[in-house]
């Protein structure tokens, strides 16, 4: 189990750098991550995205671009994006990043530029807890099924996230590049459309620890994870399931029942540990076990990310 310190706050002394601080405790820094699974460096001059993705560098070596995921996102600079454009008065539950590919990114590092004037935290979870906490039958069709996640992006006009603005290119054949190399199966539409899908697990173990975790994104892949409303909206528009702009099904392709989702959801909730941010603030989790999210906010919040 992981220590119940979580996230493990590591307080600058002084005005230390934080790149310098990472390069010369990166063993302390791996065995802090391997028992707390999360990090949260606090009072380190960090002072923009440069700064923050130079000192990720340190520790996490090839940064990864951020491409074809289902979020959305704006490149800052270099390998840095912004958090998340989803709108502030949005929920975003516990998910580990990336994990509708086979493998995931094995870190993820957060930097908070400018905090919220009120809430806008980003809580974390420890999967296995999660998993810990849901139903058995719920567990085990999840295990036994995979889940397959889908997007049908439009040509640059239409509800939702269009090819080009998630790859970065209008290019053809470097889309489908990336998607042969991570395993999508996918479908060009004559109206310019992009349909593909991935199936991943249900489940994962923790390679670190053998330690089984919540390894799926169904939850925010899911329509029913955008709220009632929203989903009786997208089913009233679409009709047929496989139209939905983005959704997830098990991985034979049945549906996924709305009950799963909503106790999925509620399990989640219940498993958040949230922190209030302060400007420079740098927060590392391992990827492949600790979810986080994002609460509602008010004001100019302003938070990066890198992932490794």
């Amino acid at each position: 189990m992981l220590d119940t310190q979580f996230p493990k706050v590591v307080q600058a002394a002084d005005a230390v750098d934080l790149g310098d601080f990472i390069a010369t405790n990166g063993n302390r820094i791996s065995d802090w991550l391997s028992t707390h699974g999360a990090l949260l460096f606090r009072g380190f001059p960090v002072d923009g995205p440069e700064t923050f993705e130079n000192a990720c560098a340190r520790f996490s070596p090839g940064l990864q671009r951020y491409v074809g995921g289902g979020a959305l996102r704006k490149n800052v600079s270099g390998r840095v994006y912004t958090s998340t454009e989803i709108a502030a008065d949005q929920v975003i539950p516990l998910h580990c990043e990336s994990s509708y590919f086979q493998v995931p990114p094995e870190r993820i590092w957060f930097y908070c530029d400018t905090p919220a004037a009120t809430g806008g935290q980003t809580p974390v979870g420890d999967m296995a807890r999660v998993l810990e906490r849901l139903p058995d039958d719920l567990v085990q069709r999840f295990d036994s099924r995979g889940v397959r996640y889908f997007y049908n992006m439009h040509a640059g006009k239409g509800f939702g996230r269009g090819w080009p603005d998630a790859f970065g290119t209008q290019d053809r054949a470097e889309v489908e590049a990336w998607l042969d190399e991570k395993g999508f199966s996918h479908e060009w539409r004559p109206d310019g459309h992009l349909y593909a899908e991935m199936n991943a697990p249900g489940l994962r173990v923790h390679a670190g620890s053998g330690v089984t975790v919540w390894g799926n994104q169904a939850a925010s892949w899911h329509v029913r994870g955008l709220g009632a409303g929203p989903a009786r909206a997208i089913r009233g528009v679409y009709k047929q399931e496989r139209l939905f702009p983005k959704h997830a099904l098990f991985g034979d392709g049945t549906s996924i029942p709305d009950a799963d989702i909503e106790t999925i959801l509620a399990t989640l909730a219940e498993e958040e540990v949230a922190f209030d941010w302060q400007a420079g603030d740098v927060l590392l989790c391992d990827n492949h076990r600790i979810a986080h999210g994002r609460r509602p906010f008010t004001g100019a919040r302003r938070v990066l990310v890198t992932l490794a």
